[in-house]
């Protein structure tokens, strides 16, 4: 039974670590607040990363099914704070960006983009053009 339960320490530090490590590569580099709301108007902060092509801001989902981003899908309008700037924003997906999104992603925050690929793929990520 001393192994099982060694087995299940180990696995639970395991655990820990990578949702540590994953938290610290999220929260690595320039972070921005969205607040997004539901249907019911129940408003929600999420951090995330946030990159410029061609003078304009952009997001990156992981997927649509990002709980954040199904937020947006429903109502795109949102408030963000970027640095000095805190303002009511609207989101548009733009799927036809992404590949430069993640590359610009990629660029600006290095080894903390490659960790957090790793653990969700950037196959069904989606660029999110900020207007302002």
């Amino acid at each position: 039974m001393t192994w099982v339960k060694r087995i299940l320490g180990t696995a639970l530090v395991l655990l820990v670590v990578v949702f540590v490590v994953q938290f610290a590569a999220s929260e690595s580099g320039e972070v921005v607040v969205i607040t997004s709301y539901d249907r019911e108007e129940v408003a929600y902060d999420t951090r995330v990363w946030v990159v410029e092509l061609d003078g304009q801001w952009y997001l990156r989902a992981g997927s649509r099914d990002a709980a954040w981003a199904e937020r947006l899908a429903e109502r795109p309008d949102f408030f963000m704070v970027r640095g000095e700037f805190q303002g009511r924003v609207v989101a548009r997906w733009d799927e036809q960006n992404t590949p430069g999104v993640n590359a610009l992603m990629a660029e600006k925050y290095g080894w903390a983009d490659r960790l957090v690929g790793t653990l969700y793929p950037r196959d069904n990520a989606i660029a999110i053009e900020v207007l302002r």
